[in-house]
């Protein structure tokens, strides 16, 4: 058995980083209005709003969102705004119930491997999977993260069971790409409405929810 797990939301919680951006960059780059609050922002993001649009409604003209995008995202992998992220407080549950024999590996579509890797062995991380799949300056398009797992070789020549766990669409089809089963968690950045719409094998709280779908052998929907 197999189990591929997408990295930010099902295993991190990543609403501090995200929220800190927003409410630095938002001001700094000309917001006018009342910011956001924690929560109205982050359900904004699991809604699957754009970015550009959450700062338009907090004020930011739309000459002005460019400058706040580009330097966004220059500062989002960096280790002071991934210091910000925490640990699920169910994980260390949720993967010490996980049968010993199952492979797990993270596939992750961060642009920048060495502040990942440091980050995830400060978190105590890299010793609980079998891989860490990601790659520098990645695509980001649809396709992105079929494409680096198929080309780390985990799958080559396996026939066993696979399972793919996200919070994103892109996940899903991703475990579809995959013919994995499609596991969605909504411990991320989408909402439950969201992704009932992509229609997954399965739809959990988060991944404490695994433990009796691997014990049942949940399979690929028929008819997808």
């Amino acid at each position: 058995m197999k189990i591929i797990f997408d990295l930010d939301g099902p295993i991190l919680d990543v609403r501090p980083r995200y929220i800190h951006l927003y409410r630095s960059l938002a001001a700094k780059h000309g917001a006018t209005g009342p910011l956001l609050d924690d929560a109205g922002y982050w359900e904004l993001k699991r809604q699957r709003i754009p970015e550009k649009e959450i700062v338009r409604r907090s004020g930011l003209p739309d000459r002005r969102f460019a400058a706040y995008w580009n330097e966004r995202m220059a500062l989002i992998e960096t280790e002071q705004c991934l210091a910000r992220d925490r640990l699920h407080p169910f994980f260390e549950e949720a993967i010490k119930s996980l049968p010993r024999l199952a492979d797990r590996y993270i596939a992750t579509l961060r642009n920048r491997r060495g502040p990942l890797i440091r980050q995830l062995d400060r978190l105590g991380l890299m010793s609980l999977f079998c891989a860490v799949l990601s790659e520098d300056n990645n695509a980001g398009d649809a396709g992105a993260k079929e494409r680096l797992v198929r080309r780390s070789g985990i799958l080559d020549g396996y026939i066993g069971s696979l399972y793919f766990v996200g919070d994103t669409e892109v996940d899903i089809v991703t475990a579809r790409s995959l013919g994995a089963v499609a596991v969605a968690v909504e411990s991320g950045i989408r909402n439950r409405a969201v992704l009932e719409r992509e229609r997954p094998d399965a739809l959990l709280p988060d991944i404490r929810g695994l433990i009796p779908l691997l014990e049942r052998g949940l399979q690929v929907r028929d008819s997808r």
